[in-house]
């Protein structure tokens, strides 16, 4: 329904003073939330929906609205309106005494937890008490199976008990991965697993296998390819962009690649905007880093490369790794992206190059939370400064890393405090202000000093105001690539979007092409003998490759070898023998010419010898081809190599003696 439709309903309803006015209102916050992607005019409905509920004490409607704010703001990581709401679910269900709600609202806990955990804490004291949810949902499950399943509209509404356990349990299975109970974690996934598919439930199918992949013992390569066969062609491609997720996360970028670009075959691409606008974007984004990585890594394969090439090449692949990660943090893609710039290190010839390198792995070091090493390089890098003199800004960016090193590592507050003290002093760049007090703030927050962490706060946010219209020039890096690195880098993602749509049509016509194997023309000729003809063909490699029939004969009885000798083709010839086609195949044609007709049993060899082809005559004679098979009328190769010389020695030219003795087919 349109907005539009909902709005004149709503209009309707309140001017009737309907009781509907709550539904139709939460149906205006489902459209914001779910269509329009708009979690602000979501929150405004539900909000009066919720209001307007409790007023009348519509329970069902107003249980509706809470829980959806409660999910909502934990989706924005808003911790206490998050729990807020969900504390109002679960004291409206209990009021309103339907056992269905009072369940809901436990499960729906239990989920504000684990999205606070992802969206905002990264605390693993959220993941504990979203279990402990998960454990007081099952266990009024356990004890209301009947009440919950008596509730006819609740079960059309929210399903019936089993169906419920089965997603609490799927719910539980992925918090006890992430917090690292495997005992807990499969028992739970199992028994979801069971249930889903004695139902053959394929959604539910579907969720278990995208949360097992959360599992970090289980294999989720084979767990991925798992959800790609079970998916339908809707959810196909989001399928294939986990596929390619698991591929790069084990290193595996060739596969990952391969499964972005059936991704974005014209009808997976379509679906994805449609239906998947999340995934679609990831399509975007990923497939060029991937198409990126795999070039640089056959770069490397190259030989003679020089030692700034393969210190150009690396530093490309660990930032491509970092850019794929998009600041998720995730230790296998960082680990991956610091062995990049540590073989980065290992090309340095110079100690300009060796403070690049230092610098990627430390960083990277940073963003795993591997800070003592992270600062002992930081601290190498600071010396080699020293020692170039190298220009105050990058020295004081140094020295900030080493700070923000330093508060993970629980230093000594007074030297913090005077180290603080001497960077404020020297820096004059507000990016850097903004980096000093921002550090500090956290500093300070992780010592419970929330006012020095509110006075640090405001100082960041009076440095962005009073500098709002500056705008900082980056500097040019001090080492310029150039050559390989550098054409990759100017490589557009529409340029590697138009290459890789070229090269998907040319599949789907190979494709075709390996799928007509057996068609043949009018004449019988299939593929192979019309490509046999053409000197030079592109295609006639391919089509032996997808197993074309060799020694095919058509309606004349000729095969494509025969038709690459009577056209004069030494390559494809070549490389028709080469594939395995029969050297002493016996055709049954005749070949006439305007005054002598030759019996049928032709070989290609007396074909060549007739025709005066040396050259592939030579390669049949090496191939095996028999000098002293006969045709129909008793004739051998030497006979037709005779009968080619009389020609020529009458006195036609060497082309017209070719031309007039080419056989009909």
């Amino acid at each position: 329904m349109k907005l539009s439709d909902l709005k004149a309903k709503l209009r309707n309803a309140k001017k009737d003073g309907s009781s509907k006015v709550v539904e139709i209102l939460n149906d205006i916050g489902h459209f914001f939330r779910d269509v329009k992607h708009d979690p602000t005019s979501a929150i405004e409905a539900y909000v009066e929906a919720a209001d307007l509920a409790q007023k009348i004490g519509v329970y069902n409607d107003g249980c509706f609205a809470v829980r959806a704010l409660s999910e909502i703001y934990a989706e924005l990581g808003d911790r206490g309106q998050a729990l807020g709401y969900a504390g109002k679910f679960r004291e409206i269900a209990k009021t309103s005494g339907i056992a269905s709600q009072e369940q809901l609202s436990s499960h729906v806990t239990a989920w504000v937890y684990e999205r606070l955990w992802i969206c905002q804490s990264s605390d693993k004291a959220d993941l504990e008490k979203a279990f402990e949810w998960v454990e007081i949902s099952l266990n009024y499950l356990k004890q209301n199976t009947k009440r919950i399943d008596d509730d006819k509209q609740a079960v059309k509404i929210a399903c019936d008990s089993r169906r419920r356990k089965a997603g609490l349990e799927r719910l539980g299975a992925g918090i006890a991965a992430n917090l690292g109970n495997r005992a807990a974690a499969e028992r739970l996934w199992n028994s979801s697993y069971d249930f889903a598919r004695s139902t053959k439930d394929v959604g539910l199918i579907r969720v278990l296998l995208q949360s097992k992949l959360d599992f970090s013992w289980a294999d989720t390569i084979q767990t991925a390819r798992e959800l790609l066969r079970r998916a339908d062609e809707r959810h196909k491609g989001p399928a294939l962009i986990e596929c390619a997720n698991q591929y790069v996360l084990h290193g595996h970028f060739e596969s990952a690649l391969h499964d972005l670009k059936e991704c974005y075959r014209t009808e997976q691409r379509k679906k994805m905007e449609k239906y998947f606008p999340n995934d679609f974007e990831l399509l975007l984004k990923r497939l060029p880093i991937c198409f990126k990585y795999v070039d640089l890594r056959k770069m490397l394969k190259q030989s003679n490369l020089k030692k700034k090439e393969i210190r150009d090449i690396y530093e490309m692949m660990g930032d491509l790794v970092c850019d794929y990660d998009d600041k998720n943090f995730s230790t296998p893609l960082m680990s991956l992206a610091c062995g990049h710039y540590i073989e980065m290190l290992s090309a340095c010839e110079d100690d300009k190059s060796v403070i690049k390198a230092k610098t990627a792995i430390a960083l990277t070091e940073m963003d795993i939370s591997n800070f003592e090493r992270a600062k002992k390089l930081f601290v190498d890098v600071l010396e080699l400064q020293n020692k170039l003199s190298f220009d105050i800004d990058k020295i004081l960016d140094t020295k900030l890393s080493i700070l923000s090193c330093d508060r993970r590592l629980n230093p000594c507050h007074e030297e913090f405090e005077r180290e603080t003290a001497r960077l404020e002093a020297a820096i004059r760049k507000s990016s850097q202000k903004i980096e000093l007090y921002q550090i500090c703030k956290k500093y300070y927050e992780d010592k419970g000093d929330s006012s020095n962490a509110e006075l640090f706060k405001r100082r960041e946010r009076n440095v962005e105001e009073d500098d709002s219209q500056e705008l900082e020039e980056e500097e040019e890096d001090e080492l310029q690539e150039d050559g390989l690195v550098a054409q990759m880098k100017n490589l557009t993602d529409a340029e590697i979007f138009e290459y890789v749509r070229r090269e998907l049509e040319e599949e789907t016509s190979l494709a075709k092409l390996q799928e007509k194997r057996d068609r043949v023309n009018h004449e019988g000729e299939t593929k192979l003998h019309e490509e046999a003809k053409k000197e030079g063909s592109s295609l006639l490699p391919k089509l032996i490759k997808f197993g074309y029939d060799l020694n095919k004969k058509d309606n004349a009885g000729w095969t494509p070898l025969s038709e690459a000798v009577n056209h004069g083709c030494v390559k494809n010839v070549r490389l028709l023998v080469e594939a395995g086609a029969k050297v002493d195949e016996v055709c049954d044609g005749e070949i006439t010419d305007n005054e002598t007709r030759f019996g049928s049993g032709v070989t290609p060899l007396m074909e060549a010898c007739l025709m005066g082809e040396i050259e592939i005559a030579i390669i049949l004679m090496n191939s095996g081809a028999s000098v002293v098979k006969r045709n129909a009328d008793g004739r051998t190769c030497l006979d037709c190599l005779l009968l080619h010389m009389e020609t020529l020695e009458d006195g036609a030219e060497l082309w017209r003696a070719q031309k007039n003795s080419r056989r009909k087919s």
